[in-house]
């Protein structure tokens, strides 16, 4: 895990897998807020404190599979 400093760069992947730590030592647990575009995701830290990051241009890697089933 690392502690989150303001600007700090993490995969997607890494802080909505529990990666990212507040300045307490923390877990943050990151959700997306409803109704957000783009995609917003917060996290309240124990620190009293809100983490934040919003999806505006990532790349991602889309995957095709059959539903037909033998």
């Amino acid at each position: 895990m690392a502690q989150v400093i303001d600007g700090r760069t993490f995969s997607v992947g890494e802080i909505l897998g529990g990666a990212a730590q507040d300045s307490n030592g923390a877990q943050l647990k990151f959700e997306q807020i409803k109704d957000s575009s783009p995609p917003v995701f917060e996290a309240k830290g124990t620190d009293n404190k809100i983490y934040s990051f919003e999806m505006t241009s990532i790349s991602v890697r889309l995957s095709i599979r059959s539903t037909l089933c033998s």
